[in-house]
């Protein structure tokens, strides 16, 4: 009995989409996961064979970030580094853990191997996620283009949190409306805490 096309083109459809992704990558280091050759990538050769898209968003991050180094003298940035990650939670067991934040660390110590000059007081490492915030003079930025352990990069800048957002995101402003105000409740306030060593 054959199959009605429609049915076999239906299938051949699904076929496809399960053998691509779904979602296009947005990021550098999305896009670089992508690759075979993802563990040779630098910033610069991502800059050259990436999306368009990709690519003019990270050029302008850069010079952006140039553009600060030669103004102040440095500037901060966290890079994504070039190395396979899951989240914790989800290891199975704490060989696996270890085993990742050891992987972390050594693409760490490479990308630092190629930025003699930075003092500790300019580094910041990670230990259990693929990222480290640095402070770079321009020469140094330059160097960390080309450096194969980093993938992305961003401007590592002060947010600050805004009651005028956030209290009508949770519905704050219509509970008070009703007659919500809190009294009588007790509340727990869950915070992250602070790191005074960030650089």
């Amino acid at each position: 009995m054959a199959l009605p096309r429609r049915l076999l083109l239906s299938a051949a459809i699904t076929a496809s989409l399960l053998s691509t992704p779904l979602l296009a990558a947005n990021t550098p280091a999305e896009w670089a996961q992508t690759q075979s050759t993802h563990q040779s990538l630098t910033l610069n050769s991502i800059l050259q064979q990436a999306p368009a898209n990709i690519g003019q968003d990270l050029a302008g991050r850069i010079q952006a970030l140039q553009n600060t180094a030669n103004t102040q003298g440095r500037v901060r940035v966290i890079i994504q580094l070039n190395t396979a990650y899951q989240n914790e939670s989800a290891l199975k067991t704490p060989s696996s853990v270890q085993s990742q934040r050891s992987a972390i660390q050594r693409v760490q110590n490479s990308v630092l191997g190629n930025l003699p000059e930075l003092t500790e007081q300019q580094i910041k490492r990670f230990d259990t996620i693929p990222f480290m915030a640095l402070s770079l003079d321009s020469n140094s930025l330059t160097r960390l283009l080309n450096s194969q352990g980093v993938i992305d990069i961003q401007p590592d800048r002060q947010r600050h949190v805004s009651l005028s957002h956030s209290v009508p995101l949770i519905g704050g402003n219509t509970a008070n409306a009703l007659g919500f105000n809190g009294q009588g409740q007790t509340v727990a306030i869950l915070d992250t805490g602070v790191d005074k060593t960030h650089p």
